[in-house]
């Protein structure tokens, strides 16, 4: 009989995180859910952990005796007033995936598995305005990703990352009211080969292919999941 996969999920109160731990648990494997906001969910498989993890401290108070197979970071914040709140995302996007992998990293490399960073098209080629300090957190993710790949290879470790496009999550669509969110939603799906924007599934089944037996011979990638943008960045700019 094939074992249980464990696997902690940060930001699991909504959005990509909520969506990766349903889809998770609906494949069976058990969900440690990482938030501030509690998760409102009942499943025998998934227990929700109240934490900060941009505060080391509230991690290292975790007891966990199994096993961790997989970790899922997907815990992050979008402050457009980015210049007072540079730090505060600095703090959430990217110390709160170190935090939380340096908190349970010893549990993988006994055994292998899997760690998955959200990152995000931002730094890689999003013509989107005012989002130059968010990216920057996320292109340390990038960054970071890949350096894991290659320390933890050794110990049958996978690290990899996806990148959002546009996805509608609490961070995108409550900052609007519902006419300048149609409008968005509008003008993203015309940029777009797929013709709409993207849900925090579309975005959480990648996550899990990551997480999965399949994905055993990949490490160190950025796996973009935006629909197919046409309005990117070129090369030369």
């Amino acid at each position: 009989m094939a074992k249980e996969k464990i696997a902690v999920i940060t930001g699991s109160s909504g959005g990509i995180g909520l969506a990766t731990v349903k889809l998770f648990l609906k494949n069976g494997i058990k969900v440690y859910g990482l938030d501030i906001n509690h998760t409102n969910l009942k499943n025998k498989k998934f227990k929700f952990i109240q934490c900060d993890v941009s505060q080391k401290k509230c991690l290292e108070n975790i007891e966990i005796q199994e096993n961790i197979d997989i970790i899922v970071n997907t815990a992050g914040v979008l402050y457009y007033d980015y210049q007072k709140r540079f730090e505060d995302m600095m703090q959430v996007n990217f110390y709160g995936t170190v935090n939380t992998i340096e908190r349970f990293i010893d549990h993988m490399k006994k055994n292998g598995g899997k760690i998955v960073n959200v990152a995000s098209t931002g730094p890689l080629f999003s013509s989107t305005e005012n989002i130059t300090d968010y990216s920057i957190t996320k292109s340390m993710i990038i960054t970071y990703t890949r350096r894991l790949a290659y320390e933890l290879g050794k110990y049958g470790i996978n690290v990899n990352a996806v990148a959002p496009g546009f996805i509608e999550t609490g961070m995108t669509k409550n900052r609007m009211d519902e006419i300048s969110w149609k409008n968005k939603k509008d003008e993203i799906s015309k940029k777009t080969v797929l013709n709409r924007i993207g849900y925090p599934e579309d975005v959480a089944g990648v996550i899990l292919f990551l997480s999965s037996s399949y994905s055993d011979y990949i490490t160190g990638q950025i796996i973009v999941v935006d629909g197919g943008r046409m309005d990117y960045f070129t090369h030369s700019l």
